[in-house]
């Protein structure tokens, strides 16, 4: 099941990707310690909102210094997934809805079309703490944003939240600790074994530290 998924995450120059500009993504195969950043040099038709900017330490400066041109960015973007996976991966996001709408439209504006290399459907970690809120295993009112998440199930420090290299690492192990927090609450009530759960749980348990580094 895990072996096939890709988790990403995003940073924009704002909301709304007709306007807004991608700035970085990253990639993260689930359980493995490969990854990498994609860095994309500023697109002249999309705006960069100064908050955007103050919220994932970002800048044009860093973006037209570091950054690929769009489409050799997509090109690295699937020869990661090429390179990774036997197929299509599956996702994983925190929200991943708004990162998708800007990946769609990023892929749509350089003549690729990001379905053709993904399977549509996504597992988000937000949408599983809105279940887990309803569950009872969370708090009512307990904010579920990536940080308040990563802080409550782990109880470790926080990441460079608003990294997206740091991001798809705390989505990584959020999803690990909802997995484990669901299959205890049903093991609980009506019992029984969650293998796939139980060799997740071993592998973090042996490279909690590693993957931080």
């Amino acid at each position: 099941m895990t072996d096939e998924i890709l988790i990403f995450d995003t940073e924009t120059g704002g909301l709304h990707p007709d306007t807004n500009g991608l700035c970085t993504v990253s990639f993260k195969v689930f359980g493995k310690p490969v990854s990498e950043k994609f860095i994309i040099k500023p697109n002249k038709d999309k705006e960069y909102v100064d908050r955007a900017f103050q919220v994932n330490g970002l800048s044009l400066r860093f973006l037209e210094e570091k950054g690929k041109n769009p489409r050799d960015v997509i090109i690295d973007m699937l020869t990661f997934i090429k390179k990774n996976f036997k197929g299509k991966p599956n996702i994983l996001g925190q929200n991943i809805q708004f990162d998708m709408r800007f990946m769609h439209k990023f892929f749509n504006e350089n003549g690729f079309t990001l379905l053709s290399y993904i399977w549509p459907q996504a597992r988000d970690t937000m949408v599983n703490s809105l279940f887990l809120k309803d569950l009872g295993l969370i708090p009512e009112g307990k904010k579920i944003n990536l940080s308040n998440m990563y802080k409550f199930l782990t109880g470790e420090k926080v990441l460079d939240a608003h990294d997206s290299s740091a991001d798809v690492l705390m989505t990584e192990r959020v999803y690990v600790e909802q997995l484990k927090l669901i299959t205890a609450h049903i093991t609980a009530h009506i019992g029984g074994k969650f293998e796939a759960v139980d060799k997740i749980a071993e592998y973090y348990a042996d490279k909690t530290e590693s993957w931080k580094n």
